[in-house]
């Protein structure tokens, strides 16, 4: 289409491509509402962005989140509107600029104060975590057949595993470990990456954290290994010196299907695929126990001065099927 002035329509959408990060930066992360629907316009259209042009858009992202007291603190509407945003953007751009600036706001949001924003954010670590794969894999499958002798640089996508293990799965905050296992939930949901892949990057530290002592996240690691296929549920994880037999997935499953809390056990049973619809629940004892950890978390909550907002820290991920309750009562994190 010819506009007055003989401009062409792309003619317009590249200036204000080229002038956007100016604008944005101008007018501030308060009008982003203002502005989001011409920034997926404009990232949206090949026709008109060119690399310089788009790396300049995506540059400008951090200063709609920056990683300060003042927006981690404010609305959470705008963080989880944020994080659906980049969301959509992910598939658009290269690993280098994902790495750049999408990783370390995924990686912040995942550890928001509110379920929802964490929820957003675990889907976009599971986008993230597969475009980097996809790109590297065949570099790091060859790297494992190298010698030893001649150790290459980390990938981007083994540091970013390592971001993602060390800020969440070894953690002393529980709810950040329980987070992980809902990242490799999302990730097997997703299909994001092969089993193989799968086994490789996130298996083991899912696997470590069967033993955790939050009845929470114990139950997030049952629903993460009820997706594993049978190409992985019988193959060797790790060996453990405590143990004579080899660590696999049918075997924690079976063993968290003995743990003492009904909800852990009813999770991995399920994750093994048997029946527990029609299983007899004592309630006065499970009304005891309940009782007992509220009372517990009221003591704690008086002393840590715990944020009101931040109280729906149960699995964001639960079906109407599983029994929900906060587990964490009465548990230190």
């Amino acid at each position: 289409m010819v506009l007055p002035g003989g401009m062409m329509d792309s003619d317009i959408n590249r200036h204000c491509a080229h002038n956007f990060p100016a604008v944005a930066y101008t007018l501030g992360r308060a009008n982003w509402p203002q502005l989001r629907d011409t920034y997926n316009k404009l990232a949206t259209d090949d026709q008109c962005l060119s690399p310089e042009t788009r790396k300049g858009m995506i540059d400008a992202l951090p200063q709609f989140m920056p990683m300060d007291n003042s927006m981690l603190n404010g609305n959470w509407r705008y963080r989880h509107e944020f994080a659906k945003q980049c969301n959509k953007l992910c598939e658009m751009y290269g690993i280098e600029e994902i790495n750049r600036t999408m990783s370390a706001i995924a990686l912040t949001l995942a550890n928001d104060r509110v379920s929802e924003v964490r929820k957003e954010a675990v889907h976009l670590l599971s986008q993230i975590l597969a475009r980097l794969v996809d790109h590297e894999w065949a570099d790091l499958t060859s790297k494992q057949e190298s010698s030893v002798d001649s150790p290459s640089p980390a990938t981007l996508t083994e540091l970013f595993v390592h971001d993602l293990v060390s800020g969440f799965a070894n953690t002393q905050k529980w709810t950040r470990r329980q987070t992980f296992a809902y990242v490799c939930e999302r990730v097997l949901l997703d299909h994001a990456l092969s089993m193989e892949q799968f086994r490789y990057f996130l298996l083991p530290h899912l696997i470590a954290m069967a033993d955790d002592s939050v009845v929470n996240v114990r139950i997030a690691v049952c629903r993460a290994l009820s997706l594993c296929d049978s190409s992985v549920q019988s193959h060797a994880i790790a060996s453990d010196s405590r143990r004579l037999s080899p660590l696999t997935v049918e075997t924690v499953l079976e063993r968290l299907a003995a743990d003492p809390d009904m909800d852990v056990a009813r999770a991995a049973r399920q994750a093994m695929g048997q029946t527990v619809g029609n299983e007899t629940v004592d309630v006065s004892m499970r009304g005891f126990r309940i009782r007992e950890k509220e009372n517990a978390f009221l003591d704690v909550q008086l002393v840590d001065n715990y944020e009101e907002d931040d109280m729906s820290l149960c699995s964001d991920y639960t079906s109407s099927e599983t029994p929900t309750r906060n587990k964490q009562m009465g548990l230190s994190e």
